[in-house]
């Protein structure tokens, strides 16, 4: 009840932020008449596929946790999609009884406008949690809302573009790792078994980083402070995040189990695995689209010199996200050496060089990926965990400071 409480007083901001959210994105993809909504994002590379999908769903053939038999595809049979997994069926459900409303593309929009909109959502919502001022829990969840991971992965790679959940997994870690007092009963604790099903139905990629994250976490609580109930919940959340993975993909499993894999459904090389890995620089290194004519010139600098084509530029930061992480590094630096007494937010250092640690080319998923596991190809996706902590410990050093400005300075 409690929790309702404060989501109502949440209100006014939380429709202030949808409504500037869906301005920001009509202004950003030019979606100011009826007639630019029925036009995609893009065409090219998966985007059709993505369409197919969402057309499958709004026909019937396409749903969770059922055969996946589409009827007007694989004449003169029906297409069979079950040895080809794939996550956020809820999602694309929900896409497709909306394009039975407002048409294919309209629909596939939409899904695009509210991968913006609930990425924007939860980051407020994570923010208010951890007690961070009103007006700059706004700012920096319109700016997560708004990231270029998002804009990069556009129509062709819309299910990735779901990002609202990595939020909600580094809030959990965090509540795992420092809660004194979790008990089952508990709102906090159910919060988090929760949040771990909805990864569970998602992306691999964030489902991957939040168990090892709520796990690293657990462990520390454990031996460090020795609770034990917070370990307990760790592996809570694995298995409940494992079963929500499990029950949206059980189909594939049992059809290959049945019929054996389909090496041609999904191919996978050890290669891919270092030419998508994540490129720490490419952190910083705008794209080559950027709006600043001297960033721009960056970005097509190293798109001329660079060899390993994947998924560049997806894992830039942006201005803001560049000065946080620059800011967190500084402070830490200042601290070992001496030079400031202020601690540094070690949980997000900590979490952040695990990420690099685990996803950088030749890190600890290229050592998986080359013993045969190579689920995570692309591990650069695991680059928007640091965005979000990123702009986490922005909010957190910003708010303090804030306290004695004024109402023009705070809003600047």
């Amino acid at each position: 009840m409690r929790f309702l409480a404060r989501l109502r007083n949440e209100a006014i901001p939380l429709s202030l932020l949808l409504l500037v959210g869906v301005v920001v994105f009509c202004g950003a993809y030019d979606k100011w008449s009826i007639r630019s909504w029925n036009v995609p994002l893009e065409y090219h590379e998966d985007a059709p596929q993505v369409l197919t999908w969402i057309k499958a769903a709004s026909e019937g053939d396409y749903y969770p946790l059922v055969p996946v038999q589409v009827s007007r595809l694989g004449a003169p049979g029906e297409a069979n999609w079950n040895d080809y997994p794939m996550y956020e069926k809820c999602l694309t459900v929900g896409m497709g009884i909306a394009a039975r409303f407002v048409g294919l593309i309209p629909a596939a929009n939409l899904g695009s406008l509210f991968a913006h909109l609930s990425a924007a959502l939860t980051f407020y919502l994570c923010c208010r949690y951890l007690r961070i001022r009103t007006d700059l829990s706004f700012t920096v969840a319109l700016l997560y809302g708004f990231a270029f991971f998002i804009f990069w992965r556009d129509l062709r790679h819309l299910l990735l573009a779901f990002i609202f959940t990595v939020p909600l997994a580094i809030v959990v870690s965090w509540i795992v790792g420092k809660a004194s007092r979790l008990h089952w009963k508990t709102t906090r604790v159910w919060g988090c078994l929760a949040v771990a099903f909805v990864l569970g139905q998602g992306s691999p990629f964030n489902l991957a980083m939040f168990l090892q994250f709520v796990l690293i976490a657990g462990f520390f609580a454990w031996k460090v402070k020795g609770r034990i109930q917070n370990l307990k919940i760790a592996l809570a959340c694995v298995a409940v995040g494992g079963g929500g993975f499990i029950a949206t993909n059980g189909g594939t499993f049992l059809y290959q189990a049945e019929h054996g894999p389909n090496a041609l459904a999904l191919e996978r090389e050890y290669l891919h695995a270092e030419i998508f890995a994540l490129k720490p620089m490419e952190l910083i290194v705008p794209p080559p689209e950027h709006r600043l004519a001297p960033m721009a010139a960056i970005g097509k600098k190293y798109d001329e010199e660079q060899k390993i084509v994947g998924e560049n530029f997806s894992p830039y930061l942006g201005v803001v996200g560049i000065g946080a992480l620059v800011w967190l590094l500084a402070e830490a630096y200042a601290w070992l050496i001496g030079r400031s007494r202020k601690r540094p937010a070690w949980t997000i250092l900590i979490q952040m060089h695990w990420v690099l640690f685990f996803c950088m080319l030749g890190g600890l998923n290229s050592l998986i990926a080359f013993g045969g596991f190579r689920l995570f190809r692309a591990s650069n996706r695991f680059s928007v965990f640091i965005f979000a902590l990123a702009l986490l410990f922005l909010a957190l050093r910003l708010g303090p400071l804030m306290q004695n400005w004024n109402r023009g300075k705070r809003y600047c």
